[in-house]
This record gives C-alpha cells, structure tokens and sequence, in this order.
C-alpha cells in the first residue's frame, strides 16, 4: 500500500474548503470512515485478496469532512491520554506512565495521518486506508493552487485484514517519507520515519505482555526520577532522539503530539472555523492537565 508524495502547504491551503464547523467544539465526528463504508457499501462487492492490495475509487463527496473531524479527534484523545502520563511522573509511578504515553504517541499518529489526507476506516473485519492527495511530485505550487491537492476521486485501499498497531505504525511511516512539510522541527519526521517500529512499540508490549519486564523501581513505592520529563533531542540523523532512554515512550509521545499540533495551529492561521476548536485544545494546556508539558505544547501552538 504506497500513497502519492504531498506537499504540507498544499494540504494546508485545500483543507480550506472542506473543513466543517464542528459544533460543539471539542465533540466526537458525527459520522465516521468505518460509517460511511458501512452506508454506502462500496467495498461490499468488491472480491478481496488477504494480504493483496484492492482499491476502490470514489467521488470524494463528504469524505475530506470525515477525514478531518476524526483527525481532529484523534488529537484530542492523544492529548488527554498525554496529560494521563504526566500525571502517572508527577505523582512517582513513571513505569505506568509509558503504556500511556504509547497510546498518546498512537493517537497522535492517527491525527497526523488524517491531516495529511490519509484515513483509516474497519469494515466487514478488514481495514481500509483512503489517500484524498492527488500526486504533487512534478506539480508546480501554481497548478495545485489551481486544482486542489485533494483528488476528486479518492482510492480506498484494503488488504482484506484488520491491521493491528504495527501496521498503522508502518502506514505511518510511509506517509511521513512521502511527506514535505517545513513547519516541523528540523529532523524529527525523518527520524520517526525511519525508527525500527519495535522500538516504537517495546516498552508497551513489554509492560503489557512479559511478567519480568518493569522499567523502574516505583512498583512498590513512589519514586520521581529527574531524567524521565526529559525529551530534548540528544544526537543528529537517525539518533537524534536515543532509543535505549527509559522514558523513550514519553519521548515519542511528546515529539508526534509536537508535530500533530503543529499542523492543527497552521491550519488555524488559514480558517476561521476551527477558532472555537482551537480554543477548546490551547484551554486543555493546564498545569492541571499536563503537569509537566504545559509550556511545551503552548510552545508548539506557536505559529511558525
């Protein structure tokens, strides 16, 4: 399953005429991608080959809509769950902090993938991407000015099985390396894009599934160790961030929510329908609600 090369600014500019007014601000979509297959069965027919990719093409329709508000809520789990780790830090329990922040990380990749134009959807015991981006490789910025970086028909793409976290993860990847965007931090989309998705995933299949495996010494008593709030990048290249740091999860999870509301904020900076919407995620950037992040990721709504 491969997806056309994009370019942010692009995306950014044609979200424009499809993002819808989300009422109340903060709620969950309404309609999902897994509903509107469901509706309108357009891979209800269509013979499918485990492990062999089909595509359907359809008229876009409401589609870009869906994509949008489901991104939108994916960063809003991402960042609640995020707050849910700080917390786990701040009162001693820092092992039970990484599962947590795995899933923000999780969430977080979701949104990213929705705001670049790809979405996930399950039906009938298989997933389905959809790329809404029309190739952009040999487009001049004038042409897509002019058509859109929205195709007016969108593929959905199946491998007639459910995909399961590591695939995600990898669909993630792909859409990263295929991705040009130059209001993230320098490097870190090329680092997550090239990460052995098994050190993405260890500290949580660890805690999750082998009796033996426990990060610090906090599981019989409290303990608030000073390196674990620490995310600041130690290297360059494919060791700008190190793997083998304890609190690796937490890294990762403050680096992808980074670059979630990064997006979100520019986004901001070319609508006005997604002012309530902003409102209520920068309210959530309490010390109440993330203890130890709070600065950082009003850091990260700063328009770049």
């Amino acid at each position: 399953m491969s997806f056309h090369p994009r370019r942010w600014k692009a995306i950014r500019n044609s979200w424009v005429d499809f993002i819808p007014l989300i009422d109340p601000p903060g709620s969950r979509p309404k309609v999902t991608l897994s509903d509107f297959l469901e509706e309108t069965e357009i891979l209800a027919g269509v013979s499918r080959s485990l492990g062999k990719v089909t595509t359907v093409s359809v008229p876009r329709a409401e589609v870009p809509e869906i994509v949008f508000r489901e991104a939108t809520y994916w960063m809003h789990k991402a960042l609640y769950v995020l707050g849910s780790s700080e917390s786990h830090i701040n009162i001693g329990m820092p092992t039970w902090s990484l599962p947590a922040a795995y899933q923000s990380a999780f969430f977080s990749a979701r949104a990213i993938m929705g705001f670049l134009g790809v979405g996930m959807a399950e039906f009938h015991q298989a997933s389905a991407a959809v790329d809404l981006c029309r190739n952009m490789q040999d487009l001049r910025p004038q042409r897509l000015v002019e058509i859109g970086a929205f195709s007016e028909e969108v593929p959905f793409h199946t491998l007639g099985v459910l995909f399961d976290h590591r695939q995600i993860w990898l669909l993630f990847q792909r859409v990263l390396r295929v991705t040009s965007c130059d209001i993230w931090p320098s490097g870190w989309a090329n680092y997550l894009s090239l990460l052995d998705v098994g050190e993405i995933t260890r500290q949580r299949h660890g805690l999750h599934y082998q009796v033996g495996y426990w990060v610090t010494d906090d599981l019989h008593q409290f303990i608030h160790p000073e390196d674990f709030p620490d995310v600041l990048p130690t290297g360059t290249g494919r060791d700008l961030f190190d793997n083998t740091r304890r609190n690796f999860s937490f890294i990762l999870a403050s680096i992808i929510n980074g670059l979630a509301i990064r997006l979100f904020e520019d986004l901001g900076q070319v609508t006005t329908r997604l002012s309530d919407e902003r409102t209520v995620v920068y309210n959530g950037f309490s010390i109440e609600r993330h203890p130890l992040f709070a600065d950082q990721l009003k850091d990260y709504a700063i328009p770049r």
